[in-house]
Order: C-alpha cells, then structure tokens, then sequence
C-alpha cells in the first residue's frame, strides 16, 4: 500500500531565509558573485511576469558529478570566473508504463523537456536575483523582490536506492543532495533539523512528510531491479557493483517497466520513522510554518476511475469495514468525484491539516490556506478542477498569458505577496490570520475568504485509526 502512495507526485516548497548582503557583488559588465566556490558570472534578463530586471546564475554546480548512489560532494573551488549563462542538466526522471498514463505524465510535468536534457551530473542550481542595488535581500525558492533559488537533486532510484549494501543513513543520497544544496522536502527539512536550522521558515504546499514514512524500509524495489537486471547472476556478492556499472537509461526503462517506487527510507537522520512525535515533543526546526492545501487534490490521481470501493481496497488493506463507512459518508455525486474527494481528504487534506494543529499545539506560529479556484487555462483535463499542483503556476505567476483573466492575475500576484510577506517576516504572517483560522484562497471570486479550520476536513475522523496504525501519526 505505501509504495503506492509513494508514487504520488508531492508537490512541496520551501524558502530558506537568510541574508545576502551587496557587498557579494563585483563590478562587472555582466552581474558578478563571488561564493565559496569562486566567482560566478550571470546575464541580466527580464522574466516573463516580473516588473524588474533580474540576475540571473544558472547551472551552479554545488556538487561535483555524483557518484551513482552516493552522497553528493562539494565540489572543488573554480579558479576562473564560472560561466553561469545556461541550464544544466536535469536529474533523471522515471514515467513508469502503461504506455497511456506515462505518455500523459511526460505531456503534463516533463514537456518541454529540459533545455539541456537529463543525466546523472545534475546537481547544479539557478539563482535568480532582483537587479536592485543597494540592500539586503531575503532568500527563498519564489519570487517577489528576494533572491530565488532552484536546486535539481536526484529522485526514483538514482535518489533513494535503498540497497542493504549503502548504511541506513547514506541511502536517502536525494536527501543529501537537497542539504548540500541548501534546500529540502519541506516537511523533511523541519524535523530532521531541531538546532541552529539553516532558514528561519518554511513553506509546505500540499504536503508533509508524516504520511510517507516507509515503516520497515524493505529493499523490496532495489532486489526486484537486481534481479531484472541479473544482477544476482553476474555480481551475486555485491548487486550495488552491478548496478553502478549498468547504463543508467536500462535502469530508468526497467524501473519504468517493473514501475517500482524507490522512495526514502526512515533513517532518523534525513527522514524521522515518528515525525508526528518529534513535532509534538518539540523537537524539530523552531521556525514559523505556513502550510496548505488544494480543493480537490486527487483529481489528477483518480483520472479515468471512479469505483471507491476497488480503488480503496489496496490502500486500505482491504478494510472492508472502514471502506464501507467512507462511502458511506462521502454522499457525492457522480462516483468519479466521490472517489477524489475521499483521496483528497485521505493524502492532502487532513495530514496537512493535523501538521498544522500539531505544530499550533506546539507551539510554533502556523498559517493556513486553502486553495480554491481554477481558471481555464491552467486546466490540464476536463473536470481536473482545483488539482493538485494547480496552485503553482498562479504562485509562480507562470501561468498561461493567454486567456487570462483580471482576477487570475490579481490572484497570482496576491499569492506572491502572502508569500514573500511571509518570507521577510515570518513571525508576522503571511497577511492573515494564524490557525486556528484559515485563509481560503480564490473560493467565490473573492481573493481571501477566512474561514474557520473546522470548516474543512470534516472526515478525517475516518482516516484517524488507518494512520495510527500504520503508525504515521501518533
């Protein structure tokens, strides 16, 4: 059941805050830095939705060429100025078959492909900073008047191989990757950083960590590859040798064939196996949280499937009882919007929103939204609605120019000043009220609607006794 939740696309942001002072900057013809690696030179451009000029670095490798399921390297300092003008490779993805849906997943999330393609020597990142002169700036992933940073680390296999040859605390090598580049998976970062954490807030976007806890971190995916591969043959001492001397795209079209998940394991170094006890003993990141969710995550997950009670019996261990009462409950009309609204609630909706009441009865600040509107143009599929994911491009302000409309924008620009609000001051708030309220976003044409938190996820009663046993929650 888990390594099917483990495919689930998890859409996560962070920002690390921290600051970066003018005094970094060389004067140069074109926009020049100076890091611990050495000197990097950018271009000046103008971004599609932005007011100002920006810097832009691209392609700063903060790691030398990774060694195939091994932690990442700082790299060795550059002694001349380094060419940040283009993108570098992205890391390898997998778009596990049928046939159907991977060539609807690489339409959706990977089209365009990435201007330099994918390999393995992917840990590079962008850095993209306002042409402003003169004053500090806070650091974070998005924009808005801040110094934004896009960080690539390694996913699937390539980032979680979890072979029983790698220790436990090495095998989460896309972990690592995300620390040594000064990002995480959100959630992930905040409990697993409990003293002098390198931010001083963070983000969540329809997701935590709490749900994807890999509760006996069998290899179960690794030794089914190895033995794909015939690895248990030619290497029957040490199958991690066999697959570091296999071509990385046999791997990535096993995998994809096999569709095995590769996800993390629980080490209690890069991922806590009881998050929900750290959260609730404190000991985690003391830094405010704004977190959230969308109003009808599951849509993209349920595509083209509406029977609940077949769909639910993997998840659920075939419960027959607690399937019987979710449908129950769940009164909706037709079956295919029943069964993503219960997937919805069951992975988004209340593990967000138990994060936030544990980290609220902590005591820590916390702010809700709840994201609720769609527009055309960033509709990927008749009836998607407000899925998950579609809350980025309005965040971004990456959404389709055509056809948009005045309120779209106001939106997205809204959005991105409760962000980078949020982001310079983050005990302060994002613009709205802290829990136990919740800002509902786009709900009515109206840009914020406070609402109280009661007033969504009304069944997670449901799910309560599934995610203790499990041992997810506490």
């Amino acid at each position: 059941m888990m390594n099917w939740l483990w495919r689930l696309f998890v859409a996560t942001i962070l920002f690390a805050v921290s600051d970066a002072t003018p005094s970094s900057i060389a004067c140069s013809s074109a926009p020049t830095v100076t890091i611990d690696s050495g000197e990097v030179v950018g271009t000046t451009t103008k971004l599609a939705g932005a007011t100002i000029t920006v810097d832009q670095y691209l392609g700063i490798p903060f790691a030398v060429s990774p060694t195939r399921f091994a932690p990442p390297v700082k790299p060795t300092p550059w002694k001349s100025p380094y060419q940040a003008t283009k993108y570098g490779p992205a890391c390898i993805q997998q778009f596990n078959y049928l046939e159907a849906s991977r060539n609807t997943l690489i339409a959706w999330f990977n089209t365009p492909l990435p201007p330099a393609g994918e390999n393995e020597d992917c840990l590079n990142l962008n850095v993209y900073v306002p042409a402003t002169p003169g004053k500090i700036k806070t650091v974070m992933t998005w924009i808005y008047d801040i110094i934004i940073v896009t960080p690539n680390y390694r996913a699937n296999v390539f980032g979680f191989p979890n072979s029983p040859e790698l220790p436990l605390a090495k095998r989460n090598v896309g972990f690592w990757d995300q620390r040594i580049a000064g990002a995480a998976s959100i959630d992930n970062l905040v409990l697993t950083h409990p003293k002098d954490p390198p931010f001083r807030a963070a983000i969540m976007e329809s997701g935590q960590s709490s749900l994807y806890v890999n509760p006996t971190n069998a290899p179960t995916s690794w030794l089914a590859l190895t033995a794909a591969l015939n690895c248990t043959q030619t290497h029957p001492h040490s199958n991690l040798t066999c697959l570091r001397s296999v071509n990385a795209s046999i791997i990535k079209s096993t995998a994809e064939h096999l569709t095995l998940p590769f996800r993390p394991v629980a080490d209690n170094v890069t991922m806590h196996r009881y998050p929900e006890k750290a959260r609730l003993n404190r000991d985690i990141a003391p830094v405010p949280i704004l977190t959230g969710m969308n109003a009808n995550e599951a849509t993209i997950i349920t595509l083209g499937q509406s029977n609940a009670t077949a769909f639910l019996a993997p998840v659920l261990g075939n419960d027959t009882a607690l399937i019987q009462e979710i449908v129950d409950t769940y009164t909706i009309t037709p079956p295919a919007r029943e069964l993503a609204a219960i997937l919805t609630d069951l992975l988004f909706t209340c593990p967000a929103s138990i994060v936030a009441n544990d980290s609220h009865a902590s005591g820590f600040p916390t702010w809700q939204y709840y994201f609720n509107t769609s527009f055309p143009n960033t509709q990927l599929f008749p009836g998607a609605e407000v899925y998950h994911y579609s809350e980025i491009p309005i965040v971004w302000g990456t959404y389709p120019r055509e056809n948009a409309t005045a309120y779209e924008k106001a939106l997205s620009r809204y959005m991105q000043s409760a962000w980078a609000t949020f982001a310079r001051n983050p005990t302060g708030g994002p613009g709205w009220e802290a829990l136990h309220r919740i800002a509902s976003l786009g709900s009515g044409g109206i840009l914020n609607t406070p609402i109280d938190s009661d007033m969504i996820g009304r069944n997670c009663f449901l799910f309560g006794p599934y995610y203790k046993e499990l041992g997810f929650f506490a």
